[in-house]
């Protein structure tokens, strides 16, 4: 056979093919050592034929996977998995410890001499007081949920009701506010604002912006800045005070003193309902005979 008649069986050899360019740069092949290359078996299908299609002459069942445990039981059918972790509550805040604790008066938490060291622990909504731990068996208890606390001066603690006044006295500004945390998760918290407004100045109708804060005990001063540095122009406390906003200018809230009537000009009316609420809720208390900062109207 030669390249001109190949057999029917032979592949159609082409020499310039780059396949068979490859093969010869890489292994050595010529034209004479291809074609001398063994055959493989004598088939005689055609290059351009489709090889045939197998067909078996019995069907071959599907395949199955075989168990290889005879005469198990079956793997009962797992129920469908709940999450039954209860959701995370945030757990509350305790704090004990020993401290000086004295019976103020409502109208001056600073007036009280009663103070006694006391080991305090507040957990569960109750405060327990006792002369030491050994002795916390028999505390006194006092429930929390129907007082109101307030942070009077930097490091006393007032917890009052309608009748007494318990007052904390820490040994820091820290620990006073340590305290003040723990007990504001069971009692009332006595309301505090900041803000800047426009006041007006004495017996002048001309206003001024300064910035306002109203403590806890229900004092409010007014500073030139909100810098905690900036001086402080006045104080006042509104407790036991007159409170309303102005019929002619919703922005306005006036409080009203024995010797003069004080006024605040707000941003909007928004803003100035939110500050004549703060004011209710102090007003109603009976008014301070000391308080943490020099006030212009002490009770007497």
């Amino acid at each position: 056979m030669s390249e001109a008649h190949p057999p029917p069986f032979a592949p159609q050899y082409n020499p310039t093919a780059p396949e068979i360019m490859l093969m010869q740069q890489n292994f050595g092949f010529n034209d004479q050592q291809f074609n001398s290359v063994p055959e493989q078996g004598n088939s005689h299908i055609h290059p351009n034929e489709a090889p045939p299609q197998y067909t078996p002459s019995v069907p071959v069942p599907a395949y199955q996977i075989q168990d290889p445990i005879p005469n198990r039981p079956p793997i009962p059918s797992r129920a469908p998995t709940t999450n039954t972790t209860p959701a995370v509550v945030a757990p509350l805040r305790t704090k004990c410890g020993f401290v000086d604790v004295g019976v103020g008066e409502l109208t001056d938490v600073d007036g009280s001499r009663a103070y006694r060291r006391q080991y305090v622990e507040v957990t569960d909504g109750v405060m327990r007081m006792s002369a030491s731990r050994d002795l916390r068996v028999q505390a006194n208890t006092i429930q929390l949920a129907s007082r109101f606390v307030s942070m009077e001066t930097k490091k006393n603690i007032a917890i009052q009701d309608g009748a007494s006044t318990f007052v904390i006295r820490a040994q820091s500004d820290a620990s006073a506010l340590k305290w003040m945390l723990v007990l504001a998760q069971y009692c009332f918290v006595a309301p505090i604002m900041e803000g800047f407004a426009q006041k007006q100045t004495g017996g002048k109708n001309v206003y001024e912006e300064r910035f306002l804060r109203l403590y806890s005990d229900g004092v409010l001063a007014w500073y030139g800045s909100d810098n905690e540095n900036s001086d402080r122009h006045g104080a006042i406390q509104v407790r036991g005070e007159n409170c309303v906003i102005d019929s002619a200018n919703l922005k306005c809230v006036r409080i009203n003193v024995k010797t003069r009537d004080y006024q605040f000009r707000f941003f909007d009316e928004r803003e100035a309902s939110l500050w004549h609420a703060a004011f209710q809720w102090h007003s109603a208390r009976k008014p301070l005979k000391k308080a943490s900062i020099p006030i212009r109207n002490k009770a007497r």
